[in-house]
């Protein structure tokens, strides 16, 4: 374990030095930059497989973090904005959430109150201010046990957290939120980080290592508007997306570097119109800074693997902080 730990620093240090030279994301991705900047406005929802005019707005947060909204309802996946720098992280010192962070970031959020916050697994990459914005939302946690010790540890009701079952779908609003198996990457030289179950309430102080993996879920989301995929992961499970016709797929890229092998595995099974890559940051850095790419992260290579299908994909990416309308592709 101890020979595990330290090549697991030496790996992060050393990409922490890249990032150091790494300067901000390459041009290709500006060039693939979804419009920003649209109001969140109300969506009539009529339950039938006509688009209308508008889509579906999404906020992202770095990472993958995300706020998703039709204007009459919201769901928030993974919110994470307490960002700590990696000598704090690998030093193992308390990951206090940011509770003035959280609030300029609520503060953030067009449209209605999300209701329900949907947790893909319990690194603090994901869940550390999850149980700070359920708190300020009354919004119900969806996730693992582990991810339901770590809210409860930080003051949030039992009630207030609900268990998500592969398979299992969440009706919010007009937003169908199915749960489907994954299996995290193992990004740091074959190992993956902070593995196990939580098995306990995780208190607020707690260190990086106290957040294990826990279940980890991607997610399906249904609505009469367009279908999306929240891939959240670097390796692929078989079956879980048999079948489905969807128009976005929200793909973490972190962790893998032959992307052609990746993407013919991912899109074996199901149809995508449009791809957005995410978990793309350096989540060591403030949110307050320009973003730059994720150590592990092959931008350029990504752009290249996706332009190289024959499927003809369109790529797109995301500013930070800004809402951008997702619009059906499909007919």
């Amino acid at each position: 374990m101890a020979i595990r730990l330290v090549f697991l620093g030496v790996a992060l240090l050393l990409g922490q030095g890249c990032n150091l030279f790494a300067g901000s994301f390459p041009a290709v991705y500006d060039t693939h930059l979804a419009p920003a900047g649209d109001p969140v406005a109300p969506v009539a929802v009529t339950g039938t497989a006509d688009p209308g005019p508008a889509g579906i707005w999404l906020l992202w947060f770095g990472t993958n973090s995300f706020h998703i909204t039709d204007g009459q309802t919201s769901i928030l996946f993974d919110p994470f904005v307490s960002r700590y720098g990696l000598l704090h992280v690998g030093l193992r010192q308390s990951m206090t959430p940011d509770a003035d962070l959280q609030r300029q970031w609520l503060d953030r959020l067009q449209g209605p109150a999300p209701s329900h916050i949907f947790v893909s697994h319990s690194h603090f990459d994901h869940a550390l201010d999850a149980p700070g914005f359920a708190r300020a939302l009354s919004a119900t946690i969806v996730g693992s046990v582990s991810t339901r010790n770590i809210a409860i540890g930080h003051g949030v009701p039992r009630q207030q957290t609900m268990l998500f079952e592969y398979g299992q779908t969440v009706t919010v609003g007009a937003f169908q939120v199915r749960a489907v198996p994954a299996v995290h990457g193992r990004p740091i030289l074959g190992f993956e980080p902070y593995p196990g179950t939580i098995e306990q309430p995780v208190p607020v102080d707690a260190p990086a290592n106290a957040y294990r993996t826990g279940q980890p879920y991607s997610y399906v989301v249904e609505h009469p508007l367009l279908t999306m995929i929240l891939h959240g992961y670097g390796d692929v499970p078989q079956g879980p997306y048999a079948g489905l016709d969807a128009d976005v797929l929200l793909l973490t890229i972190a962790g893998r570097r032959d992307y052609d092998a990746f993407l013919g595995e991912l899109l074996q099974e199901f149809t995508v119109h449009t791809i957005v890559p995410t978990h793309i940051d350096n989540f060591f850095k403030p949110l307050s800074e320009p973003l730059v790419p994720g150590f592990t992260v092959d931008l350029e290579g990504f752009f290249d693997a996706v332009a190289a299908r024959p499927e003809g994909l369109k790529l797109q990416t995301l500013p930070v902080g800004e809402y951008v309308r997702l619009e059906r592709i499909r007919q």
